[in-house]
């Protein structure tokens, strides 16, 4: 016997943002190859479109306290998150009462925070209940050493006691950043080669648009090293952080190091036949076209 589920609207429309994206309200849809002045998506949000994901980004501008931004991204190279624990909530002490099964958790800010600072972002409390996360869904703007309530997307796992402390993250896709425009522009990222990286875009964005991140799937990408494929096993490719290339794992630097894993190689290729290189301005050595591999 076969037991036939039906969803309700709410189960509808939770598949629905998670194929066709969160669309706020009275906006227009983008497409993955245009770029917007207007937030139209949830940050984060989740789009499945001819076999590749992508995900909803906001470029950054320094709305969240980074000051060190390249001025857009760049076509067919990584972009990588901007979490920075000078401008997270790490490690704060405060958090007022919370009882199990509780849709709210309030804490005292460090520094200010603008409206929805955190949200698609996560909260995590640092001590007993140790270990329980949940995702932010909204809060308002505060100044440093305010009170303020943050609206969860789900209902705390456990009581969360007074004077808990806990660090909220932004979502990774709240402030992308361009190591490659960086490299360009001279920009002095104290962080340089210790990006993660979630994807490309494919279109440039200028700082503090909002564009579509590929994360998974079929894609072309610049190479950083050259010649892929054409030993015997050279299929995984990882990220360049220097500029959001990608290379051969075991390629320049990359084997003596745990570089961040991108995805592999598509093409069959051979000794004789290597991959072919299509010229991009600036570009190393031309583009690959690979299965992309950082968010389902």
């Amino acid at each position: 016997m076969v037991t036939r589920r039906f969803l309700s609207r709410e189960n509808i429309a939770r598949v629905s943002t998670e194929i066709l994206g969160d669309l706020l309200s009275g906006q227009q849809e983008q497409d993955v190859t245009q770029r917007s002045a207007t937030q139209r998506y949830r940050i984060g949000s989740r789009l499945v479109k001819g076999g590749r994901t992508f995900h909803y980004a906001h470029i950054g501008d320094g709305t969240y306290g980074v000051t060190v931004q390249p001025t857009q991204v760049r076509l067919a190279y990584g972009v990588s998150a901007s979490i920075w624990a000078a401008t997270d909530e790490n490690n704060v002490t405060g958090a007022v009462v919370a009882p199990l099964g509780a849709r709210t958790i309030t804490y005292v800010t460090t520094g200010a925070i603008v409206a929805n600072q955190f949200a698609g972002g996560f909260i995590s409390v640092g001590a007993a209940p140790y270990g329980v996360t949940v995702q932010i869904k909204s809060h308002p703007a505060a100044g440093a050493g305010a009170t303020v309530v943050l609206t969860l997307e789900d209902p705390l796992p456990a009581a969360v006691p007074a004077g808990t402390a806990v660090a909220l993250y932004r979502s990774p896709y709240a402030n992308i950043i361009s190591p490659r425009q960086a490299a360009i522009e001279g920009c002095a990222d104290p962080n340089t080669n210790q990006q993660t990286f979630l994807g490309v875009p494919l279109v440039e964005g200028l700082a503090g648009e909002y564009i579509w991140v590929q994360t998974w799937g079929p894609a072309c990408v610049v190479s950083g090293s050259g010649a892929e494929g054409t030993n015997p096993h050279e299929r995984q490719l990882v990220w360049d952080a220097g500029d959001g290339s990608v290379q051969l794992v075991g390629g320049e630097y990359a084997l003596a190091r745990s570089w961040q894993y991108a995805g592999y190689i598509l093409p069959t290729t051979n000794s004789a036949v290597a991959l072919p290189t299509v010229g991009v301005p600036g570009g190393p050595d031309g583009m690959l076209y690979m299965m992309l591999q950082c968010d389902p």
